[in-house]
């Protein structure tokens, strides 16, 4: 059995091209770990393959809505790099405002960021995304079930819990 691990919507049509070869290579099924099964609805996944999702409802309308967000920015900053040069003072002006309003979050709450820093010795940083913990129940639980063959890991956050795993039980793990 294969696992394929995603957790960023802005690699799913990497997905789309990649998942076709790993159903294709024989008779072993996949199982695909999002944080959503509406996350991957546009897939066409076949029978071989099964999806595991590792948030509830709640969870994933919420990283949508910060999905959404960040998406209306980055096409704002494609308005304005549309090679005026109108468009580059605008966004130096508002880069230039919003640094004010980010100092001023940061001295107030220091942990609403999308991923934390965990120090594992005094020069190595490992960083860890927030669900980092049901990630891994849901990994271990698959692993109780069947035989892992190989993983597949899509996004750089989620390579530390997966490559760890995966080390202590002797599977293959493979970075796209």
């Amino acid at each position: 059995m294969n696992i394929v691990v995603i957790s960023q919507a802005d690699r799913l049509e990497e997905l789309k091209v990649f998942l076709p070869s790993v159903l294709g290579e024989g008779k072993e099924s996949c199982v695909l770990i999002c944080p959503h099964k509406k996350f991957v609805k546009d897939l066409s996944l076949g029978q071989k393959c099964r999806v595991v999702e590792f948030l509830p409802p709640f969870r994933y309308r919420l990283l949508l809505g910060q999905l959404y967000f960040s998406f209306l920015r980055l096409r704002f900053v494609r308005v304005l790099r549309n090679g005026s040069s109108v468009g580059a003072l605008a966004e130096k002006i508002i880069r230039y405002g919003l640094s004010f309003f980010h100092r001023e979050r940061t001295l107030e709450t220091q942990s609403g960021f999308e991923a934390e820093t965990c120090r594992s010795t005094a020069t190595v940083e490992v960083w860890k995304s927030k669900y980092h913990q049901k990630l891994e129940d849901s990994i271990t639980k698959i692993f109780e079930e069947s035989k892992i063959k190989k993983v597949y890991v899509f996004d750089l956050i989620d390579a530390p819990l997966v490559f760890g795993f995966c080390q202590k039980q002797g599977i293959n793990v493979s970075m796209l």
